[in-house]
């Protein structure tokens, strides 16, 4: 006789985002959801780092870009 399966509960699938503006509730997306649930602090440091990194990889490039001119 078959046993019956077990059954898996995904509670990513089951949770639901909003996002409240002006009393009313809109459904958000899980991605967008998941990126506002991080803390501001750490956000503001991950866009500080991307801006950083860019920065040093566009003074590489034009550091690279007058050496190979010369």
């Amino acid at each position: 006789m078959a046993e019956p399966s077990t059954r898996v509960f995904d509670d990513d699938e089951d949770y639901e985002y909003f996002w409240t503006a002006g009393g009313v509730d809109f459904r958000i997306p899980r991605w967008l959801g998941e990126i506002l649930d991080v803390p501001l602090l750490v956000r503001w440091e991950l866009f500080l780092f991307g801006v950083c990194t860019g920065l040093i990889l566009a003074a590489l490039a034009v550091l690279i870009a007058f050496y190979s001119a010369v």
